[in-house]
């Protein structure tokens, strides 16, 4: 059984100017992020899909009922994402995909701000085999002081992963990862691990993967289809996903 996390809590604040509403539902010309992930999810057979919202459900809620004759959908509430980072919202997600998950169940986890045709989300969805853990990796960006990068070895394995501490990238992470039943566990340790940290509060989820990397769980890297997707963080990034429309 194959099942689904979307990150949604973020707001977007560097788009203010454009829109008011969570950065999953940012609009892309008649579209957004939320109608890519969930016709995709529908179309490659997802069977959970459990959506981690902030203190603006409402117009996700709103944006979710048409979907929900297709999906089994569920809703995970973070009253804290004012304070924390997405590392919050992937533990609860963890949790509560934990709580219903069975041992050879796994799960994807994706940012909401990623923003691709349904087709390429449905083709990397279903571009993944084998146990452990795997980073979505476009090999041909990561070079920029933005990129969250990722260094692979040759055997296709991540060796690192971080905006800084990557001098030599080959690829950047988009946003988009898996896990068994048993990594999903030993990364919800690690996110764990930053309750008691108030100095962790604004780390992304990847500063725990990194930790998770370092104390020796193996993490393959998936090349993506195209480079034809975009993180949407500011207007600049919204343009160019609208370049993508058809």
């Amino acid at each position: 059984m194959t099942d689904v996390v979307v990150l949604a809590a973020g707001l977007g604040r560097r788009l203010a100017s454009v829109t008011a509403l969570p950065k999953w539902l940012t609009p892309v010309g008649d579209t957004c992020p939320a109608d890519a992930h969930l016709a995709a999810f529908a179309r490659a057979g997802i069977d959970r899909t459990l959506v981690v919202v902030g203190d603006q459900p409402a117009p996700i809620l709103d944006r979710l009922a048409p979907w929900r004759d297709r999906l089994a959908v569920e809703v995970v509430a973070n009253d804290r994402s004012a304070d924390r980072n997405n590392w919050y919202s992937l533990l609860l997600g963890l949790d509560e995909w934990l709580a219903g998950a069975g041992p050879d169940d796994d799960v994807a986890v994706v940012n909401s701000d990623l923003y691709a045709a349904p087709t390429w989300f449905e083709k990397l969805l279903g571009s993944v085999a084998g146990p452990g853990a795997a980073l979505a990796v476009d090999p041909e960006r990561g070079r920029t002081d933005e990129a969250m990068k990722v260094a692979v070895a040759p055997d296709g394995l991540v060796t690192a992963i971080g905006k800084v501490g990557v001098p030599e990238p080959d690829g950047e992470y988009v946003g988009l990862a898996w896990f068994d039943h048993a990594a999903a566990r030993g990364l919800r340790a690690e996110l764990a691990a930053f309750l008691d940290q108030p100095a962790r509060a604004d780390h992304w989820y990847e500063h725990a993967i990194a930790e998770h990397l370092a104390a020796g769980a193996p993490y393959r890297a998936v090349p993506v289809p195209s480079s034809d997707w975009v993180e949407i963080d500011d207007e600049a990034d919204l343009a160019a996903a609208r370049r993508l429309l058809p």
